[in-house]
């Protein structure tokens, strides 16, 4: 994977020589991938690597995940910077959402650790935020373009992981013996799907793909396409509320928007070189898009 990850930091010209790289590690699996990936690259590509850890003031338990990734910073040799905020009560002063200061905090965070240094900043979206990002905006009408939302690359922000899967991102850790810490800080870990906590009494939203969600582009990719698993709706500690199915065609005339589509899907690692060739040769393309929207509420006390 390692590999995988420099030729794709290669093609979109990611870093430079001489380059800091600053790199968010909330301790998770996708940031603990991410910045070892980036140190076990960082003499082949002649750059330096610090971590930035934030912890958001939201759950207890938060000192323990900064206690974790200054550890994992340390054994490794890894320049390790903390910081501190109250992100609820800035979000009220501000009327913003939690998670929207969250973000801004963070990026204000990492972009004045750089400072006047040359350098990026690293971020560990996969394949998985990206698929989210994109059909959000899909159903939302801005259109493919408006759909590119995540990109590899944006100004000083560059995304490693971002062709990656999260099982895959999982699997490499364990492979390695490397462990990472299970809590998100705006929403409880499900694996694979939109993870977000909608209000304070503790309730969830997943955006689950349909079982014909892009098979169309399957189709022309795979000699034998395949239809998505129906996902267990179960979850514990959590109670299954209601569910909102939403289904919408996509029609694509344009081959050169036939390709993008293509790019922001998690097949366009994993595809062999005659699906592709295949899908360069489509005038059009028509595909169903769909997810099922899966509220939950968590069990217990809020």
């Amino acid at each position: 994977m390692v590999e995988e990850v420099l030729q794709y930091m290669t093609q979109y010209h990611m870093v430079e020589p001489g380059d800091v790289v600053i790199t968010g590690v909330s301790g998770g699996a996708d940031s603990v991938c991410l910045l070892l990936v980036l140190q076990k690259l960082a003499a082949e590509l002649s750059i330096s690597i610090e971590a930035v850890h934030i912890n958001h003031g939201i759950r207890t338990e938060a000192a323990g995940d900064a206690e974790f990734v200054r550890r994992l910073c340390e054994d490794r040799g890894i320049p390790f910077h903390l910081v501190c905020a109250d992100v609820e009560t800035q979000a009220k002063q501000e009327k913003m959402s939690t998670e929207e200061m969250g973000r801004k905090i963070r990026y204000e965070a990492f972009r004045q650790i750089l400072g006047e240094r040359k350098g990026r900043i690293a971020v560990a979206h996969n394949s998985n935020d990206r698929a989210e990002t994109m059909l959000f905006h899909l159903f939302r009408g801005t259109g493919l373009a408006g759909a590119c939302g995540i990109r590899p690359v944006q100004g000083e922000i560059i995304r490693p992981l971002l062709f990656l899967e999260r099982k895959e991102i999982e699997q490499w850790l364990q492979e390695q013996g490397i462990s990472f810490c299970t809590v998100n800080v705006f929403a409880p870990v499900v694996p694979e799907e939109l993870r977000r906590v909608t209000a304070p009494g503790g309730r969830l939203i997943l955006a689950v793909p349909s079982e014909r969600h892009l098979f169309g582009l399957k189709e022309i990719l795979y000699e034998e396409p395949y239809e998505n698993e129906k996902k267990d709706t179960q979850y514990p500690g959590f109670r299954f509320v209601e569910r909102w199915p939403v289904r919408g065609n996509l029609f694509l005339e344009d081959p050169g928007r036939i390709l993008d589509l293509f790019s922001m899907t998690p097949y366009y690692w994993k595809t062999p070189v005659e699906g592709v060739e295949r899908l360069r040769r489509q005038t059009c393309l028509r595909t169903e898009i769909g997810f099922d929207f899966l509220l939950y509420e968590r069990l217990g006390e809020p």
